[in-house]
């Protein structure tokens, strides 16, 4: 496949990771797009990074532009369509819609350790098997435990407030926007149970977030894209 064609062409691996929100938003404007994905475990990895401009994915590939950050790629495909996601012309609703990707990115950050201690711990200094020692296993728990504890009922506070403040039943008000679309993957992450101390009901403190999480996978074209 030509990497430009008039069809934008999203490349990143089979996983949902930075290029779920940048999925969501193309589905939502109603735009077409190729979902190219990188099968993992990727064996020729190194000579596809090596054409990658920051040697690096997600790389939206589209007439004849690259894209190669997923904040400027979701906000892009947001401005598709009717624009509803992210309009522009409304100087109050993206402020409240970039308030809230700017608490996911915090989110982000924060979280970051507990992922990295298991998966590359050598980023903090350590062997890259300390994940696999007594110690190691013993530091993920603690580090991930102490997340859940302190870190996650703030993160989620901020949505509780936003859609009381907003009035509902989305993130910013009446209508789904990039907010949403940014922070729905993060919240189904969280319940899917997938890092170990992290509980799949670890959202259950938070009934707000699980029902606006419900009213996001019901919206039809997201309904439609789940079940694929």
């Amino acid at each position: 496949m030509s990497a430009f064609s008039a069809v934008p062409r999203l490349l990143y691996f089979n996983i949902e990771g930075a290029a779920e929100k940048v999925r969501l938003a193309f589905i939502l404007s109603g735009v077409e797009f190729n979902d190219d994905r990188i099968s993992m475990p990727a064996p020729n990895w190194a000579s596809i990074k090596a054409t990658l401009p920051n040697g690096q994915v997600p790389v939206l590939y589209t007439g004849d532009k690259v894209i190669t950050q997923s904040s400027a790629m979701a906000r892009w495909a947001a401005r598709k369509g009717d624009g509803s996601l992210y309009p522009v012309l409304n100087e109050d609703l993206c402020l409240k819609i970039d308030e809230l990707i700017g608490i996911a990115e915090d989110d982000a950050r924060d979280f970051r350790t507990c992922i990295y201690i298991g998966m590359k711990p050598s980023a903090f200094g350590y062997p890259e098997d300390f994940a696999t020692t007594e110690e190691g296993q013993a530091m993920v728990k603690k580090i991930r435990e102490t997340w859940v504890a302190e870190d996650l009922p703030r993160y989620m506070g901020h949505l509780t407030g936003a859609l009381t403040k907003n009035g509902g039943p989305f993130l910013t008000g009446s209508g789904i926007t990039l907010a949403d679309v940014w922070w729905l993957p993060r919240v189904r992450y969280l319940n899917a149970g997938i890092a170990t101390h992290i509980p799949s009901d670890c959202l259950a403190a938070y009934p707000e977030v699980v029902a606006w999480k419900e009213r996001m996978l019901a919206e039809p074209k997201i309904a439609a894209w789940y079940k694929k």
